[in-house]
């Protein structure tokens, strides 16, 4: 039997991408795998298709300026209208055009996409008999409803791609039950649930020092995550703890210089250079428990199931939250951590000033049981199922 072509797409570069790349890293030795995205790929064991144009990369490398949000406006016109008025809105993107030619020539039995806006290009290419798997990581019609600049640019034609495309593929997966039952309200389809579980590592809970409890966090420093609640929250914590801040910078300057001075004026908190991805588990490791305070300011922050959440379990750590939804149900159901009555800094403070150090060795042991069952090994079976039962 002829090996299956399989086609992954997605804008992020999947080098440092957590969800792209893993569906990669589980597919490529079992199937003919092609990745298309807007960054250079250099997947070992992939075929490579890329448009690197320095300019377009750079503005769409910054979600939340304004500039950036105007060129993604014209970006979903060059993908919703592609391919009759491409070449007039974005000449400058002449190295596309090989790219998109070459994969026209391929037969694909598989088209995975991880972004809504690549569906009419990704539609135009393919054969009649090509299935399209969708990785809906977001809820796209409300993805960034807190930025009036976002629903007056990209809202729109979040909304045209779903009502236009949805029903018209074949299998649908999101990232937590919430994000799938809304799709399901609003447009008749019902994705499955794959969570974003890490790649499993082999690792102990490490010791916790009574007189020394490190705290950690890493992520975006988006304004939607209001991460000044994590700083402020070590205003409130006792003397055994210290909060380490592992964050990706903004791009709004005046967000990431308040978290800036809010971190110098505080001896309890520390900002430290982020590492690559594939490292983020064995660096905090070294930590006591992973921090994530995140209020609900939109809908899919309400119901966020986020790869940090797993990285702390991964890396044995505890862990402790407000009271988001779906997150909220995972630390229960493991007994990994604390979730806060609120979202205050101050309630999640006090949760923590009442903990013992062996009791956060008990969450610690705990997440270590979790972590043999929350890892991308899993995920990897369910996607080969998916796929055998798409294209045989």
């Amino acid at each position: 039997m002829p090996i299956k072509n399989i086609l992954v797409a997605c804008f992020p570069d999947p080098n440092r991408s957590p969800r792209p790349n893993r569906m990669i890293h589980c597919l490529k030795n079992e199937f003919q795998l092609h990745v298309f995205g807007m960054k250079m790929i250099n997947l070992e064991g992939v075929f490579s298709y890329s448009f690197s144009h320095s300019f377009l990369s750079d503005i769409l490398s910054q979600p939340k300026a304004i500039h950036a949000q105007l060129m993604r406006f014209l970006f979903r016109i060059f993908f919703i209208f592609y391919p009759s008025c491409s070449k007039f809105i974005f000449p400058f993107m002449k190295d596309l055009y090989p790219t998109i030619k070459a994969l026209e020539k391929i037969h694909f039995d598989l088209i995975i996409s991880h972004d809504l806006h690549l569906l009419p290009l990704l539609f135009s290419i393919k054969d009649k008999s090509t299935k399209i798997l969708f990785d809906a990581r977001e809820y796209y019609p409300k993805e960034s409803e807190d930025s009036l600049l976002w629903n007056l640019t990209i809202k729109p034609f979040n909304l045209l791609l779903c009502q236009k495309y949805l029903k018209r593929i074949d299998k649908i997966l999101t990232v937590s039950s919430g994000l799938a039952q809304q799709y399901q309200q609003e447009y008749g389809v019902l994705p499955e649930v794959l969570m974003s579980l890490p790649t499993f590592h082999d690792l102990q809970p490490a010791p916790v020092n009574p007189h020394h409890i490190r705290l950690i966090h890493h992520g975006d420093a988006s304004p939607s995550r209001k991460i000044e609640k994590m700083i402020e929250l070590m205003d409130f914590t006792d003397e055994r703890f210290s909060l380490d801040m592992m964050l990706i910078p903004s791009s709004n300057t005046a967000y990431w210089k308040k978290l800036n001075r809010m971190i110098e004026n505080r001896k309890n908190v520390r900002l430290i250079p982020p590492v690559k991805f594939h490292e983020i588990i064995p660096f905090i490791h070294r930590y006591d428990v992973g921090v994530f305070l995140c209020p609900p300011t939109n809908f899919n922050l309400t119901y966020t199931l986020p790869n940090k959440l797993f990285e702390f379990i991964q890396a044995r750590l505890a862990v402790a939250i407000g009271p988001s939804i779906e997150m909220k149900k995972i630390v229960e159901q493991y007994q990994c951590g604390i979730v806060a009555a609120d979202f205050e800094p101050k309630t999640l403070a006090k949760a923590l000033n009442s903990l013992t150090h062996e009791q956060i060795e008990a969450f610690k042991q705990h997440a270590h049981s979790a972590a043999a069952q929350l890892n991308a090994s899993k995920n990897c079976s369910r996607v080969k199922e998916i796929i055998h039962e798409l294209i045989g």
